[in-house]
């Protein structure tokens, strides 16, 4: 099952983010929890960020995409970018994704999209970016542009 994220589900959803980012860790930084916890309580507190759960059958989070939307550094709106795209149950990833474009497409202040893919990142992913209408500006940055 797929579901909003809500409050109640970070304290699940902080260790499967230090999960991800340590399958393919950037050499010479830190991992800072505190600073995941944060932008996690942000993402599922505020209306105007994305956070999208995927939930097994006994209540566990499985899977997370989230997006943080911020000004654009020189043009008018606003841009989405995926923080966080990692998912261990089969089929969700990919209808999180849908709902998180879906998501965008509702909102006209959003301009730019931005999903920067990790060197492990599953193979299928781009081709799925691409079907949602995300083109590959540079490797391994995927942006959508409205």
């Amino acid at each position: 099952m797929i579901r909003n994220g809500n409050i109640h589900d970070s304290k699940q959803i902080l260790p499967l983010a230090i999960e991800a980012l340590e399958r393919d860790a950037y050499e010479n930084l830190l991992i800072s929890p505190d600073k995941i916890k944060a932008m996690i309580l942000e993402i599922v507190s505020s209306k105007r960020h994305f956070g999208m759960v995927s939930v097994d059958e006994e209540g566990n989070i499985q899977g997370v995409v989230a997006a943080v939307v911020n000004d654009l550094a020189f043009y008018e709106r606003k841009q989405a970018s995926v923080v966080m795209y990692y998912c261990k149950r089969p089929g969700d990833g990919i209808k999180m994704l849908r709902k998180l474009m879906r998501w965008i497409e509702a909102r006209p202040i959003i301009r730019l999209v931005e999903f920067t893919m990790e060197a492990c990142t599953d193979p299928r992913v781009p081709k799925l970016l691409k079907r949602l209408g995300l083109v590959n500006e540079s490797l391994p940055t995927y942006v959508y542009i409205k």
